[in-house]
């Protein structure tokens, strides 16, 4: 999902899907973070998560997030938090392909070698997130969705999402819906810039709930990036 490219060689390219949900209070600007992908299987890690409950607080509690990611077979990634935001379990159906690379306090890392794509959960403070990273376009295109209690009330919001092609190879994200009917669902906003030998192109939507004082933003990014050779070309 985000920051940087997952490869760097000449001529190569690198999609990040990415979801996360980060809280604050209505009088703040709420935080936003990168990333939907894939995982594996039986992964345990500590950090924080995103999960709150009394309106002028934004400490976690313990609480389930789901992310279905648009991979070509779709992937879903179940985030178990215990009480403080500790990543008390991650999971991942199908688990077939994906091995973990990096168990850490806060960040669970899967790599399936035959696809090359990786994908990465993270937590820290509020907010959590889950990337995919890939080599195409084509293969983190899709439907994707999250769910989870979002303020901790014990009532399950659903968000789905389709992420594809603009029709110039930029990423796209489309169809952004939630069972949460208060939910605010931003328009898509697309941008793309250069770093040193990388180009990027990126597409990005948020959903924001509110819960009294309190507000949780859900961030869905896809980006796309490629390195100029050194001919001043660039890398597909």
């Amino acid at each position: 999902m985000i920051r940087k490219a997952l490869t760097h060689g000449l001529g190569a390219a690198a999609i990040i899907a990415a979801v996360a949900l980060g809280s604050s209070t209505v009088d703040a600007a709420p935080p936003s973070s990168s990333d939907p992908a894939t995982s594996s299987t039986d992964a345990a890690s500590t950090s924080s998560d995103p999960a709150a409950t009394a309106p002028a607080s934004t400490t976690p509690i313990a609480a389930t997030n789901t992310v279905t990611l648009p991979l070509p077979v779709p992937l879903t990634v179940t985030i178990s938090t215990g009480p403080g935001g500790a990543l008390a379990n991650v999971s991942v159906d199908p688990a077939d392909g994906l091995v973990a690379t990096k168990l850490r306090p806060g960040k669970v890392v899967f790599v399936n070698d035959t696809t090359g794509v990786k994908v990465t959960i993270q937590s820290h403070g509020n907010t959590q997130s889950v990337s995919a990273r890939a080599g195409t376009l084509a293969q983190i295109s899709g439907n994707g969705g999250w769910s989870g209690d979002v303020f901790g009330t014990g009532a399950t919001t659903t968000v789905s999402y389709t992420v594809g092609d603009r029709g110039d190879g930029t990423p796209d994200i489309t169809g952004v819906t939630s069972s949460d009917a208060t939910a605010v669902v931003s328009p898509t906003q697309y941008g793309s810039g250069d770093d040193d030998d990388e180009q990027r192109s990126t597409a990005r939507a948020t959903v924001t709930f509110t819960n009294g004082s309190q507000s949780r933003t859900l961030s869905i990014r896809a980006s796309v990036s490629s390195e100029t050779n050194d001919d001043g070309t660039v890398g597909t």
